[in-house]
């Protein structure tokens, strides 16, 4: 149980954090067993012809923020994992 309630935070991290940012999922899912634990479903779509680095008129600001905003939502799951009492932690 406290494994499943763990992998749920963790999960919550990614779907939260990709809400927040504007990158869009389907859907979130913890299974009982196999070779991930849990996972967030983000929908398939190739990143814009502006923020792609083989594109070469590509807008390099624009894709600093693509970019970051999906590798912050990859780690955000460990990130919210790590800070909550599920985890054993006290301080946030």
């Amino acid at each position: 149980m406290r494994k499943r309630k763990i992998v749920a935070y963790h999960e919550a991290g990614h779907a939260i954090l990709a809400c927040r940012l504007g990158v869009p999922f389907k859907r979130v899912t913890i299974r009982q067993s196999g070779v991930f634990a849990g996972h967030v479903l983000l929908s398939r779509k190739d990143p814009p012809e502006e923020v792609s680095p083989w594109n070469p008129d590509w807008n390099v600001k624009a894709a600093r923020q693509y970019w970051a905003a999906r590798i912050c939502g990859a780690l955000a799951g460990h990130w919210l994992k790590v800070s909550t009492p599920a985890a054993g932690n006290s301080s946030p």
